[in-house]
């Protein structure tokens, strides 16, 4: 009689089991979910980070060829004071690319850091002659365009010498030596 009474009972679940299934469920959904948004963050960030390398890479190619194409006789670097307003003013080196000279006006471009950390290339114009290396920041007159953003970071050129541009770009040294030869020749 009381096997056949355990047999009847077996049309269903109890309200214990239904509970134990659900609270079970619920520890594995939350440590699926757990590992998804984990790997959704490293995702997003590894993105993020060779996204900017790619940036980065591409203004380095940029300023290479830039340099390369104008030489040396068109390439100064002038000094550039950032945060002007803070107590501690920090300075780093541009390089101003002399584009064109007409008339005691040259077109000029040039390639810094900004207080917000970019690096930049921004088209101006300063008076001066070709054989003419003391610019001064505040000579040039800046291009009613917006200056174009190459990568994030910092940028600090050295003084060009022996025909060889150095510069530090998020801490890293780049040179850059220029062809013996003219750009015309």
């Amino acid at each position: 009689m009381q096997n056949n009474r355990l047999s009847k009972n077996n049309k269903g679940v109890t309200l214990v089991e239904v509970i134990a299934v659900i609270a079970v469920l619920g520890v594995v959904m939350a440590a699926v979910t757990g590992f998804m948004i984990t790997g959704t963050k490293m995702s997003a960030k590894v993105s993020n980070e060779a996204g900017s390398s790619m940036r980065e890479q591409t203004a380095v190619e940029f300023i290479q060829k830039t340099v390369l194409r104008y030489g040396s006789a068109s390439l100064r670097t002038i000094e550039v004071v950032l945060n002007e307003e803070a107590e501690e003013k920090e300075t780093v080196w541009a390089l101003l690319i002399i584009l064109a000279t007409d008339g005691g006006q040259s077109s000029c471009a040039l390639i810094t850091a900004t207080e917000d950390e970019k690096v930049v290339y921004q088209l101006c114009t300063v008076p001066i002659s070709e054989d003419d290396d003391d610019i001064e920041f505040g000579e040039l007159d800046f291009d009613e365009r917006d200056p174009i953003e190459l990568c994030s970071g910092k940028i600090s050129f050295e003084q060009i010498t022996d025909d060889t541009v150095i510069y530090e770009l998020n801490g890293e040294k780049h040179v850059v030596h220029l062809r013996v030869a003219s750009p015309g020749s």
